[in-house]
């Protein structure tokens, strides 16, 4: 069946449609049923962690890591999906609303994990693809 894994604009890509600033609206591959809104300011920025709800492709449960997020776009829909597979805290400590969604073996986020952060991400990750 294969992996993807898709961070910030890749995760865009996995959305149903992509509306630019000068309001035109573009269909993308539709794996997520969310739409992103490109904005003309900063929309988040800061460093992240993040915590693995379930066991997924990229690592088991409990599992924490940390990355970044930066981007200049919001994702309609995602508030009421039901497969959010990240709890995230920003570096103060307070818990964030950015999520990790998964659909099967479909992996994505705003966040740009940083996989040298802990050293079973990505064993785990290339042990994954290997299993499928």
């Amino acid at each position: 069946m294969g992996i993807i894994y898709a961070e910030c604009g890749g995760f865009m890509y996995l959305m149903h449609s992509i509306t630019t600033t000068n309001n035109k609206c573009r269909r993308v591959a539709g794996i997520f049923p969310f739409k992103a809104y490109l904005k003309k300011r900063l929309v988040s920025l800061g460093y992240r962690k993040v915590s693995l709800l379930e066991d997924t492709p990229i690592g088991p449960k409990g599992l924490e890591i940390k990355g970044h997020e930066f981007h200049y776009s919001t994702a309609q829909g995602i508030e009421d999906y039901p497969n959010k597979i990240y709890k995230v805290f920003a570096r103060e400590g307070k818990e964030e609303k950015s999520y990790g969604v998964r659909y099967k073996n479909c992996i994505a986020s705003y966040i740009h994990l940083h996989f040298a952060s802990n050293p079973l991400l990505p064993k785990y990750f290339v042990s994954s693809c290997r299993r499928n």
